[in-house]
């Protein structure tokens, strides 16, 4: 049974409590569950915490679902639901809340998109999460951040996780505005022209950006990582992350070429440097 590495994409969670390895889960520490284990019967599959196996009774059916619906019937029977689906077709309807290329194994990248479940009744956010391998190359293009996305996808039955995990995705309808693509240069040459209307424009929106490295900055003790995009117009693009996203974006050299998913953070730019969060890196 795999537990794949941690990546920015599932990062995202911690910020709703979660603490999760990529694709995978882990413990309340920020380390490797070491609950993730074969069946008694040896073979791949999901697993109870007993280390039984949970059998696929969804094999040959086809389902047409809400990640709404999912957590549902997972919070009130979690083997029973996994075994439900474990082996069927799934269309999944859920919101889009941000994209990556996740890494499944050592090394080895697939685009990959977190998907978020509607609220509860009488709650006004969610943080029932839900990953997506897919199988298209780049599905970033179809799509943008919280649209509604239906997926054909199966439940992955070989990864530990803390949330629910679906692989083979691909996409079979959208509704919703669709990413932005843009240059680090182009950016920069919009915000020197007018920053007002480069903030009332970007603020609180993501953008995929691609640029050529300017530098980088190693974490102290009292700053994150970093790393500046060459602009013009004197003009930067800059973005920081804690040491959990160094195998995202640490790997960045200067006079690289990265595609990255950036949110504007106006309130800390400057006449010379615009700041960012970064969403997730994609190339």
């Amino acid at each position: 049974m795999k537990q794949l590495p941690f990546t920015a994409l599932l990062a995202l969670t911690a910020m709703f409590a979660w603490s999760l390895t990529g694709c995978g889960g882990n413990g309340s520490d920020g380390k490797a569950s070491k609950d993730a284990k074969p069946g008694k019967d040896g073979k791949p599959g999901l697993v109870r915490k007993d280390g039984s196996s949970i059998k696929a009774l969804g094999t040959g059916k086809t389902y047409k679902i809400t990640a709404r619906d999912y957590y549902n019937e997972f919070e009130k029977d979690e083997d029973a639901t996994q075994s439900k689906y474990a082996g069927a077709e799934i269309e999944l309807t859920a919101k889009v809340q941000m994209v990556q290329m996740s890494e499944i194994d050592p090394g080895v990248f697939k685009p990959a998109i977190m998907l978020v479940a509607a609220p509860k009744e009488g709650k006004s956010f969610s943080t029932d999460f839900m990953h997506c391998i897919m199988k298209e190359p780049e599905p970033w293009k179809k799509i943008g951040p919280k649209g509604m996305l239906t997926v054909k996808c199966r439940l992955d039955t070989e990864t530990f996780a803390l949330v629910p995990v679906f692989n083979e995705g691909e996409i079979v309808s959208y509704e919703g505005d669709l990413y932005e693509f843009a240059t680090a240069e182009a950016l920069a040459k919009a915000y020197a022209a007018d920053k007002d209307a480069f903030v009332e424009k970007y603020d609180d929106k993501q953008v995929i950006v691609t640029g050529v490295v300017e530098s980088t900055s190693k974490a102290t003790e009292d700053d994150n990582a970093g790393l500046v995009l060459k602009g013009a117009d004197g003009v930067n693009l800059s973005f920081t992350w804690g040491s959990l996203f160094d195998s995202d974006y640490g790997t960045a050299k200067t006079g690289d070429t990265i595609t990255v998913v950036l949110e504007l953070l106006s309130f800390s730019s400057t006449d010379t440097t615009i700041s960012y969060t970064p969403e997730g890196r994609l190339k």
